[in-house]
């Protein structure tokens, strides 16, 4: 599908201050405050029956901006961390569409019809001269059997085991 990366491979992203392969990709600050975004935000809009429900709405989305701003979900040191795993993830999916394109190549290829070869100038001529062969026995050997039949009939020739035996064989 994909015909190149979706991530540049010349990139380097710096390296995180802990490691990437922890289980949590946050650091505790960022999961309280992403907690924390994620609770005022869920409390933030009252009930859709109620009369103030449409303003606060309107002004959600710059409620939220301001929430991120005061608490920052993602600190630097967690962002390296989230690009690198994000650029690892990109890079599995990238190998494995590769993987799938080539394994369903294969399977077409398997049982895709065999396509005959385009016929080389070689044999080209090797098929003419069958061709020629056979039009040349089909014609002589019934000649050469009447011929071989008039000069026995005309006695030119005297009949042997070896002509009578030769005669049947150029006339099949």
């Amino acid at each position: 599908m994909y015909c190149e990366s979706p991530i540049p491979r010349r990139q380097q992203l710096p390296e995180p201050s802990t490691p990437v392969n922890t289980p949590h990709v946050f650091c505790p600050t960022c999961q309280r405050n992403q907690e924390l975004v994620c609770q005022i935000l869920s409390a933030y809009l009252p009930d859709e029956n109620d009369a103030e429900y449409q303003a606060q709405y309107e002004c959600a989305d710059e409620y939220a901006e301001s929430l991120k701003r005061r608490y920052p979900v993602v600190c630097r040191s967690c962002q390296v961390k989230v690009d690198r795993k994000l650029q690892m993830q990109a890079q599995w999916m990238y190998r494995r569409e590769l993987a799938s394109a080539l394994h369903r190549s294969e399977s077409v290829r398997k049982f895709a019809p065999r396509i005959r070869p385009q016929p080389t100038l070689r044999r080209k001529w090797l098929v003419a001269t069958w061709v020629v062969c056979a039009a040349v026995a089909l014609v002589a050997c019934p000649l050469a059997a009447w011929g071989m039949y008039a000069c026995l009939s005309y006695g030119h020739l005297t009949a042997s085991k070896y002509t009578t035996g030769a005669g049947l064989a150029l006339a099949l």
